[in-house]
């Protein structure tokens, strides 16, 4: 098992432990949103470096003092791209790669330990605790409890 269905099966059975849905859709608009804010904020925290240590080591200094400014400017450049590279990370680990969905797909999770089990099976394979039971809306994908008439996400009504 890699890690990235390890993480799903985790993030699974998080969401099954305080009864809520995970919409795919959202998860992947979040992390286009993010995305697409980190590239500029990763550019503009360069552009700013690039300033700061032009201020600090190619234009002339006065005697011997060292440049304050361009020292200031490198730190807030330095941020920004920090701040950049938090987003662009954050959004990479929000990628599936469709792999969840699959896993939402194919049997029920373990509460316990997040493994796939069987759909007809009542107890987890692996440890032996109790599995939840849980429907999924046919229009948004959102896994639901079991005893759900509605979707907990969009509202329609479950099959």
């Amino acid at each position: 098992m890699d890690k990235n269905q390890s993480m799903d099966k985790y993030v699974l059975s998080i969401a099954k432990k305080a009864n809520k849905s995970i919409d795919i859709n959202k998860v992947k608009e979040l992390q286009k949103k993010m995305t697409k804010i980190s590239l500029p904020i990763l550019f503009v925290g360069v552009i700013v470096l690039v300033v700061g240590l032009v201020l600090m080591f190619i234009l002339p200094r006065k005697g011997d003092t060292i440049n304050v400014y361009g020292s200031i400017v490198v730190i807030i450049g330095a941020v920004i791209n920090a701040i950049g590279v938090f987003y662009y990370l954050t959004a990479k680990q929000l990628d599936f790669g469709g792999s969840i969905q699959e896993s939402v797909d194919t049997g029920k999770h373990c509460p316990k330990c997040g493994e796939i089990c069987s759909e007809t099976a009542d107890y987890c394979e692996k440890c032996g605790a109790r599995l939840l039971k849980s429907k999924r809306c046919t229009a948004c994908h959102s896994q639901n409890e079991e005893d759900a008439e509605y979707c907990t996400n969009c509202g329609k009504k479950l099959n």
